[in-house]
């Protein structure tokens, strides 16, 4: 589990972010998000439902994810994968699913 995506890069240009992505390789998004939730709950801690926020690849989001709230902050959960771009543009041309990031990984330390 990793947190991914905008939130990192926002993090270093101190910029707030609407959401965190929180990238998976043992477990699948929503169930996952299902646990968290059952967890809350276990815990009496607030919790919402999850949602399923649907692949769009006219909007550059090319797999689905699932989304829950933790301590009222908005999470994304989503399945790492591995893609290749070409070079003038920022859809990929092929992805696999499962495999670790490449080389295009932002990890912020606090």
């Amino acid at each position: 589990m990793r947190v991914a995506g905008g939130w990192v890069r926002n993090k270093a240009l101190y910029i707030d972010a609407e959401d965190i992505d929180i990238a998976l390789d043992n477990m699948m998004r929503i169930q996952f998000a299902t646990q968290v939730t059952e967890y809350q709950k276990l815990k009496g801690m607030e919790q919402r439902s999850v949602g399923v926020i649907k692949a769009n690849p006219d909007q550059s989001k090319h797999l689905e994810s699932a989304t829950t709230h933790i301590f009222g902050e908005a999470i994304d959960f989503v399945n790492l994968r591995c893609e290749e771009y070409a070079a003038d543009s920022r859809s990929p041309q092929h992805m696999v699913r499962g495999q670790k990031y490449k080389n295009n990984k932002l990890i912020f330390f606090n």
